[in-house]
């Protein structure tokens, strides 16, 4: 869902009339249980490697327990 707004905002981009801009998303998954600060956290982190990572992209925040 998320790569198809970002793939709307760069269609409304080359439609012109609109100032150029990137847009970029940090998602992480929670069950209902889980803390919301710490969910927050987790996605804001995503957010941050975004952006550092070169923009206009997302980044998913790795499933508990996932091997790295």
């Amino acid at each position: 869902m998320v790569d198809r707004v970002r793939e709307a905002l760069a269609r409304a981009l080359a439609g012109g009339g609109v100032p150029a801009f990137t847009a970029s998303f940090g998602l992480a998954d929670a069950d209902p249980d889980a803390d919301f600060e710490a969910v927050l956290r987790e996605a804001d982190g995503c957010l941050l490697t975004a952006k550092r990572e070169g923009r206009d992209r997302l980044v998913v925040a790795e499933p508990e327990g996932a091997a790295a």
